[in-house]
């Protein structure tokens, strides 16, 4: 599930506004939409940090719904299909896949450094690399490489992201001493990830590639989280910040002369900068909201009981 359709199944009761699309987040219709999202922040904040913890995979949801946690079942299961499915060989253990996966949760919103990796795992670097690659063929991470010039880098460092938050608190949520992803990483993430699925929606078959999404850095050694030609000039930036944004903004909107900034609660427009909530820009990028939202079993809608009983 997307954002949106994840309100809508614990139970938040939003504006059916028409989606946006992702270039058209500066247009005066973007301003009417936020405006109308506005009255509802105090709601859509605690919804999008749950699903940072959550995620959007149904059996989760429900799993929360339910029990306000996700089962130790289908924690497992997911366990099952990182190591189980995707990594396990002879020359490959558990405790081989638990520090990959905690080192790849390190460098969520970072470059992830093979070469460390392979020495902190006591593996040769190729190692690594091929398990990487499991993963993303297993559609359990997914690659943000660099562009420049208007071509991916493919031998530049690039990001990697998971498909779903709740992959990203894995670790965690298996041993509880380690430490979470904090929201900052996971919106980061997650806006790329709206970002790519709703490119998909024009272009299906494309979210499972590399080729839809890239990071950048300016002349000055700066990055840029996601721009791509499709955006049509208008770089993203996920930077979660509750107070001043402009400096955040200041890369981006430098390099392209307009930017948009995910935050946690700030929504402010000064000209071509934007600065959104993060759970508002997902809610509008997500197309399939009310359509998933409508679909969605309806034993997974949270009773009039347990939404008052709800903290």
């Amino acid at each position: 599930m997307g954002f949106g359709a994840f309100a809508r199944t614990i139970g938040l009761e939003l504006p059916d506004i028409e989606p946006l699309s992702a270039a058209d987040m500066l247009h005066p219709k973007a301003d009417d939409a936020i405006r109308e999202l506005r009255v509802y922040l105090a709601d859509l904040v605690p919804a999008w940090e749950r699903y940072l913890q959550v995620g959007g995979f149904p059996r989760a949801v429900s799993d929360w719904v339910a029990d306000r946690e996700v089962s130790a079942e289908f924690l497992a299961d997911l366990w099952d299909v990182a190591h189980g499915d995707a990594l396990a060989s002879d020359e490959w253990g558990e405790l081989q896949t638990e520090q990959l996966l905690v080192q790849l949760v390190q460098a969520i919103s970072s470059f992830f450094n093979v070469e460390r990796a392979a020495r902190e795992i006591v593996v040769h670097h190729e190692t690594i690399r091929r398990r990487l690659t499991r993963l993303r063929q297993s559609y359990i991470t997914w690659d943000c490489h660099r562009l420049a010039n208007g071509q991916p880098q493919l031998q530049a460092q690039h990001k990697i992201y998971f498909v779903d938050p709740v992959y990203a608190n894995l670790p965690h949520l298996r041993i509880v001493t380690r430490r979470a992803p904090d929201f900052t990483q996971l919106t980061e993430q997650q806006t790329g990830l709206a970002l790519k699925a709703q490119h998909e929606v024009d272009h299906p078959g494309s979210f499972g590639t590399s080729s839809t999404l890239f990071h950048e850095k300016t002349k000055t050694g700066k990055e840029i989280d996601f721009v791509s030609p499709w955006l049509h000039g208008l770089p993203y930036e996920g930077k979660y910040t509750e107070g001043a944004w402009l400096r955040e903004a200041q890369t981006a909107a430098t390099a392209y002369g307009r930017c948009v900034l995910a935050t946690r609660n700030v929504i402010e427009r000064r000209d071509h900068r934007r600065a959104v909530a993060a759970s508002m820009l997902a809610y509008l990028l997500d197309r399939r909201a009310a359509t998933a939202a409508q679909a969605c079993p309806s034993g997974l809608r949270p009773t009039t009981d347990e939404r008052r009983g709800r903290d």
